[in-house]
């Protein structure tokens, strides 16, 4: 597997495509792997992409820093140096689901002459979360607030990593058959370190790094599962988000579907994906 050293990390990836292609960056989220892409990248290599997706930090083979960089701000920072050392200065696309989402966020507003489109899924563009969220997202998200607990490693490897097998099928659709993807996590979150860093992502949150950060002036294609049991649908309506995205954007809601779109109806989402890029 090919790895690069960007920032602090050493950075792993999965490839497929031609060199001389242009860069699609693909970001998983938590807990997840780049093996979810697995459905998406064939269809973009087809089309004359070369596909490039990482190991976020916190993700073995992935290494980084225990005590390093964490959060949407470090994640976005690997995503534009990971694109300029692939591909220097030439704009690409940047794809990206739940924290691979808000690092694609941050990546185009950081640099948004580096992206010509990205297409995100499964975390809305929102501002700061504590900001936003709702009663019932709260409800959800009840996690996101065991995760800043020092007991947290503790409860979520009891019963080998039961708690990441008991979330994908929460999150997913009625029927979606999720053990082997949170399998794959849990391999990625079991070496060394990588668990404490991956929570330190969600101790990020609560901090105030992201503030003044603008919505990236980049076109975006937004895709959210109208099932989503992780980040409920309704926020779109309440926030309004579609108001505030650049010109040329998306929203495209899936129904019957939860929080892994291109996983429970990959077909939908590839097609959509590939005419956002044509």
């Amino acid at each position: 597997m090919p790895s690069i050293n960007i920032n602090d990390a050493e950075i792993h990836y999965l490839e497929a495509g031609s060199p001389k292609d242009p860069i699609v960056l693909c970001l998983h989220g938590f807990p997840d792997t780049p093996y979810t892409w697995g459905y998406l990248m064939p269809s973009l290599v087809e089309e004359g992409w070369r596909v490039i997706c990482p190991f976020l930090r916190g993700f073995a083979p992935t290494k980084a820093p225990v005590d390093g960089p964490c959060g949407p701000l470090a994640l976005g920072e690997d995503a534009n140096a990971l694109h300029e050392a692939l591909c220097g200065g030439k704009p690409g696309v940047i794809i990206g689901h739940d924290w691979g989402a808000a690092a694609a966020y941050v990546a185009a507003s950081l640099d948004p002459d580096r992206w010509s489109v990205m297409i995100t899924s499964s975390w809305p563009p929102l501002p700061v979360f504590v900001d936003v969220a709702s009663y019932e997202q709260m409800k959800r998200s009840w996690y996101v607030f065991m995760f800043q607990q020092k007991f947290a490693q503790k409860f979520i490897k009891q019963d080998d990593y039961a708690l990441i097998e008991k979330l994908w099928v929460d999150w997913s659709s009625k029927g979606f058959h999720s053990k082997d993807f949170a399998r794959l996590a849990i391999a990625a979150l079991k070496e060394p370190d990588c668990l404490e860093l991956a929570l330190n992502h969600y101790r990020s949150l609560f901090s105030d790094e992201l503030t003044g950060l603008p919505i990236p002036e980049v076109p975006m294609l937004y895709i959210h599962g109208k099932e989503d049991k992780c980040i409920g649908v309704d926020l779109m309506d309440k926030f309004n988000i579609d108001s505030s995205l650049a010109q040329g954007s998306e929203i495209y809601i899936m129904a019957q579907v939860g929080h892994f779109p291109h996983l429970e109806q990959p077909e939908i989402f590839n097609s959509e994906v590939l005419r956002a890029l044509r």
